[in-house]
């Protein structure tokens, strides 16, 4: 269910199906091309996920954190990886870690569903040294209608995702990181419905660059960091810094 107020958008996330869907080949295929996970490396998974999605993160090698909206969502993924994945309760806009923590950041079935995407993106970035994966159904695609959005979230509610398209999550990326090298794709063009019928087609068409399928991702290194300033300095000071270097810290005055 979700609620407005004054323009903002709540979700009641306890009202989300209890069985999501599993990650299908070519999600998977497109999430390995984009982001790369390399053994080893620290993964924060944020978003609905009963345990499957953080589960592909920890069989590619990563060692996963996961961040789901609701209790249910919290004992669904508990069952499915008992120890395997440090979770918890979590809202996609406040991510309750420090700046530069993981090596990888995934928000899967995440942006669609909370009231300030540019905030949760932002929280992402903070969180990261590495590199972001963005998932998302894809707004304008042939292939988004009420059977494969319903597998895509579980059912029930996909009228209440506002949903993204490649433009959006462009601008949306680029409004935080200007110069970041963003790369992106999609797949399931053709409805899972004729799947039988049509599976070599669907599969055959190319992925990288493609707007037009229903499960987009989005892949980007984060070239600069948010930082949170942990002391504020109360008085004005000035430093002396070679021209052309950067000066450390909080500068109110530089002098040459």
């Amino acid at each position: 269910m979700v609620f407005r107020k004054n323009r903002e958008v709540f979700y009641d996330y306890e009202s989300v199906p209890p069985q999501l869907p599993k990650l299908g080949q070519r999600e998977k295929t497109l999430i390995l091309e984009l982001l790369a996970p390399r053994r080893g490396e620290r993964l924060l998974a944020v978003g609905f996920d009963d345990g499957t999605r953080s589960m592909f993160f920890r069989e590619s090698g990563c060692d996963v954190t996961s961040i789901v909206p609701s209790a249910r969502m919290l004992e669904l993924a508990r069952q499915k990886l008992g120890n395997k994945a440090a979770i918890d309760i979590g809202k996609a806009e406040e991510l309750p870690f420090s700046d530069d923590e993981f090596d990888i950041v995934s928000l899967i079935l995440s942006l669609e569903f909370t009231s300030d995407q540019e905030k949760a993106l932002s929280e992402a970035i903070r969180v990261c040294r590495g590199r972001v994966f963005l998932g998302v159904m894809n707004k304008y695609s042939l292939a988004t209608i009420k059977p494969v959005t319903n597998e895509l979230t579980g059912g029930g509610f996909h009228q209440e995702a506002r949903l993204l398209d490649v433009g959006a999550l462009l601008r949306l990326v680029r409004h935080l990181l200007p110069k970041a090298d963003i790369q992106w794709g999609s797949v399931i063009f053709l409805p899972r419905l004729v799947e039988s019928f049509v599976a070599a087609i669907d599969g055959a068409i190319p992925r990288r660059k493609n707007p037009f399928g229903a499960f987009l991702g989005m892949s980007f290194n984060i070239t600069y960091n948010f930082r949170t300033v942990q002391d504020i300095i109360g008085s004005p000071f000035q430093i002396k810094a070679p021209t052309g270097h950067p000066a450390q810290g909080i500068v109110r005055e530089v002098t040459e």
